[in-house]
């Protein structure tokens, strides 16, 4: 009896090609993860009820890291930017590293560390022991810091020169509180006895071994008689007498400036012994010694 079939061997059925099958399963399964996740959404972003800031604050406030956050109460915990957040409390000066995470089922948490200010920096900024620059509001400034300064890009170089100087002469009569970059290249560095020495464009560091040796000799015992020691010379060193700070006025580098130019006094008067005058001059006087 005809029914109107025709039979068809089972090996010429139609199948499709091998390698279009995982394609198919992966399609697949990204579909039915998508109304899954779409189903699911409303009960895995309730609105946000609490938000926790944790880190040792010394100059931040919880209430002022949860502003800078700016989430808005209400919003579902998926549909919160945890990057923008992450930014916009980054921006704040004394921030230093920040996490912020989700918290199921309604919460939020910011991890926050704080910088740790090491020396400031020119004028009403600070520098990080990382040697970035920040500038908080005037009244933050903490006080008895190291003041440094330099070009735009410096900092970081500054300020591992500073350590290092500070860690060679610790123990000596000329104690860092300071150390300057020129726009040249010219290294001064501060004393905490007032005392300003003037390194030259080379590496400061190599400067060290003069310091400890034939500087402090010379002049351990009548440092409160020098405004600055010029260490720029190739066989010697020039020293500033104290009453170059007052001969000018304004500050102990304009007095050095201005004095930079008088001629040497020669190299047999000792470094630690009075500067005789030099005629024709009634600014303070350099005393030259050789190494």
């Amino acid at each position: 009896m005809n029914s109107g079939s025709v039979a068809m061997p089972i090996g010429d059925a139609p199948s499709l090609p091998r390698a279009l099958v995982p394609a198919l399963v992966a399609v697949a399964l990204l579909v039915a993860g998508m109304l899954l996740a779409h189903t699911a959404r409303p009960a895995l972003s309730r609105p946000v009820q609490w938000l926790r800031v944790d880190g040792a604050l010394k100059h931040l406030q919880p209430a002022q890291i949860a502003a800078a956050a700016a989430i808005v109460p209400g919003t579902g915990l998926l549909d919160v930017d945890l990057a923008a957040a992450r930014q916009r409390i980054g921006a704040l000066p004394w921030v230093g590293r920040v996490r912020v995470s989700r918290v199921w089922p309604a919460g939020i948490e910011i991890a926050v560390a704080e910088r740790q200010a090491v020396a400031r920096w020119d004028h009403g900024s600070l520098v990080d022991a990382d040697g970035a620059v920040f500038s908080p509001p005037a009244a933050d400034l903490p006080p008895g810091l190291p003041q440094l300064s330099g070009p735009d890009g410096r900092a970081p170089e500054v300020e591992r020169v500073y350590r290092e100087l500070g860690a060679a002469l610790k123990d000596s009569p000329f104690v860092p509180a300071g150390l300057e970059l020129s726009s040249r290249g010219e290294w001064t560095l501060h004393t905490t006895g007032g005392v300003e020495i003037r390194l030259g464009d080379q590496a400061p560091q190599a400067r060290v071994g003069l310091i400890l040796g034939v500087v402090t000799r010379t002049l351990a015992d009548r440092l409160g008689q020098v405004a600055y020691i010029d260490l720029r010379y190739t066989n010697g060193f020039a020293v500033g007498p104290a009453a170059a700070a007052a001969a000018t006025p304004g500050s102990r580098a304009a007095a050095g400036r201005g004095s930079a130019a008088a001629p040497a006094v020669p190299s047999t008067v000792p470094a630690a012994a009075p500067p005789p005058a030099v005629p024709g001059r009634s600014t303070a006087k350099e005393t030259r010694t050789h190494e």
